[in-house]
């Protein structure tokens, strides 16, 4: 532990902290005076040094990190498959209109949030979502289409929400950069903004250099227009929180708590912006 503590440049109370334990308790795991830690917290701790295998601090056989942490849902070739397959020629079917196109995506973001199993109920959406949103996005022209591209960035979004949580990174990562494609597209700064959160979020969860995702909040940011709508200033917020958690992550604290301060500042100015009816 102190060997993988050092390695990383992070101090005890850093690695205590993020534990949610005392110094004296870090200090007593790298001294052998406690005994050790039981699985669930052995894999936050190879999580909050960003140890992949555990035999960095177990000293026995070769056992993954990864093994432990995430068991796949039943549905996931499902949603593999509706990922990695295209469509060569041009479907014979009408393209859904842009509006049908974002009450569906709301729609699925809400069963999202519900209570209950909301990841198999996800699943039954999510295919035919996808599915719609792509071949409305190649057939609709001029603002239809990049309303049809917004939807379907969050429809990807969706997908990585559900990802997250599988044994799939290559799908993860495939995900995030389809939705900055299509974010893109769409030229809109809010959903290239949304897509540069979850890019953010994503590689900082998956302890991939979480550092490099900065510079594309940063970029994300300086498009979204300034003024007092708060839509742009939520997600201004966001985007400053997304860096000062990949920050504290790589135990930047200096850093962490400049960007912490401008995620504040935004919420308090969102606190007091008039809601527009």
């Amino acid at each position: 532990m102190k060997r993988a503590r050092e390695r990383h440049g992070k101090t005890r109370a850093y690695v205590a902290d993020a534990m949610g334990h005392s110094v004296e308790w870090a200090k007593g795991i790298e001294n052998d005076r406690f005994k050790m830690p039981s699985l669930p917290k052995l894999l936050r701790l190879a999580h909050v040094l960003g140890v992949e295998d555990l035999t960095e601090l177990t000293g026995d056989d070769r056992i993954a990190a990864a093994t432990y942490t995430k068991a796949e849902h039943t549905a996931l070739p499902r949603i593999r498959h509706a990922l990695t397959r295209y469509e060569l020629r041009p479907a014979d079917r009408e393209p859904e209109p842009a509006n049908v196109l974002t009450a569906r995506t709301r729609q699925a973001w809400k069963l999202w949030h519900a209570k209950g199993d909301h990841r198999t109920a996800i699943v039954a959406l999510l295919p035919g979502l996808l599915d719609d949103t792509k071949h409305s996005a190649r057939l609709l022209e001029g603002a239809d289409r990049r309303r049809a591209q917004v939807a379907l960035a969050e429809a990807y979004h969706l997908a990585q929400l559900f990802l997250s949580f599988q044994p799939a990174p290559d799908l993860v990562y495939l995900t995030g950069d389809r939705a900055m494609a299509a974010a893109q597209d769409a030229d809109s700064p809010r959903a290239i903004a949304a897509a540069a959160w979850y890019m953010n979020h994503v590689h900082r969860d998956a302890g991939e250099a979480a550092e490099a995702r900065v510079d594309l909040a940063e970029q994300a940011v300086a498009l979204i227009p300034r003024g007092d709508d708060p839509e742009h200033i939520s997600r201004r917020g966001l985007l400053y929180l997304a860096v000062a958690l990949s920050y504290a992550k790589t135990g930047q604290q200096g850093d962490a708590w400049r960007y912490w301060d401008k995620a504040d500042a935004a919420a308090k100015e969102l606190g007091t912006t008039p809601t527009r009816g």
